[in-house]
């Protein structure tokens, strides 16, 4: 008789540590949403898929030392001359005449692009140009690891900034 009376007060408090935990499991994604065209959206989310490719690349060129091919992954497909920095970099100032006749893809997502979002993105692909400097930098001779790690991470860093305050849809 007293287990049953045990078994009834942790059922009670079960129910009600369940009760109390039930609203934070329900998460409302906060972040600001970004709408683009199927088109537009279809292709920067496989520029975005191709930045998480480019990023693994550069972490196995690194666990083999290869510090220039880092160096060469980073600048060609993060950095701020790279294709997939198109739709970031600052645009010239246009008329509405050539805003309308625009057919590249990158200007007009660019166009569609929230500042801030645009400000995250270029400063993901100027810092993936300074991790290829910083590995370019790191010689047989000087080794400096942790200045290569340093970059990466500020790299990485920039792209979980972006994605922590935009989504698109």
């Amino acid at each position: 008789m007293k287990s049953m009376g045990i078994l009834s007060v942790f059922m009670m408090l079960f129910v009600a540590f369940a009760v109390q935990a039930q609203p934070s499991a329900i998460k409302i994604d906060q972040r600001q949403l970004v709408e683009y065209p199927k088109d537009a959206r279809e292709e920067f989310l496989e520029n975005m898929r191709d930045h998480l490719v480019a990023l693994a690349d550069i972490v196995t060129a690194l666990a083999t030392r290869n510090y220039i091919e880092a160096a060469n992954i980073a600048s060609s497909r993060l950095g701020m001359e790279s294709r997939g920095a198109d739709g970031c970099r600052p645009m010239k100032s246009h008329s509405s005449m050539d805003m309308m006749r625009m057919h590249s893809q990158p200007d007009s997502m660019a166009l569609m692009m929230p500042g801030d979002m645009k400000k995250l993105g270029q400063r993901m692909h100027r810092f993936a140009d300074e991790f290829a400097e910083a590995a370019r930098n790191n010689t047989d001779l000087q080794h400096d690891d942790v200045a290569v790690l340093a970059a990466l991470g500020k790299l990485v860093q920039a792209c979980s900034d972006c994605h922590s305050k935009f989504r698109i849809r």
